[in-house]
């Protein structure tokens, strides 16, 4: 499990909570939180050094035949003009993130799309690992998001 999963993981455990000011409000910052369309959660965070925080998770299914709902990731995104795009590489390239998004006052929207490679050979503990040349190619597709 990468760093960035971790912390998240450990963060979803304890229930740490995020909260946004929509870009261009002032005033107390509220959470803007919902879920996509395969009703996994997202959540905007708070404006900080490097960016907003954005949550996600999603439901994949691989080319072998399964399916499983990964950890949640996170990535820093920047709004500008309303907007935010983020391309994410991680594993050594076996995974790849696509966040984008729109937000306008207390509301935004957006899609995301999450492809992890593995190798189709199990290691020593019986796991599948990450393998950025593996064959087994397990994708979210595009999907949307909603928060408010």
């Amino acid at each position: 499990m990468s760093g960035r999963r971790q912390a998240i993981a450990v963060a979803a455990a304890i229930g740490v909570a995020v909260s946004l000011a929509p870009s261009g409000a002032s005033g107390a910052a509220k959470t803007l939180r919902g879920k996509t369309s395969q009703g996994t959660r997202v959540s905007l965070g708070p404006a900080g050094a490097g960016g907003r925080k954005f949550t996600y998770q999603a439901r994949l299914r691989c080319s072998d035949g399964t399916t499983f709902t990964d950890n949640p990731f996170w990535d820093l995104v920047r709004i500008r003009r309303g907007r935010f795009r983020v391309r994410f590489l991680s594993d050594r390239g076996a995974t790849k993130t696509i966040v984008s998004g729109t937000v306008r006052g207390k509301r935004a929207s957006g899609r995301l799309l999450i492809n992890e490679r593995y190798s189709a050979t199990a290691n020593a503990q019986g796991f599948t690992p990450l393998d950025p040349h593996g064959t087994v190619l397990c994708s979210s597709g595009s999907i949307r998001w909603s928060a408010r």
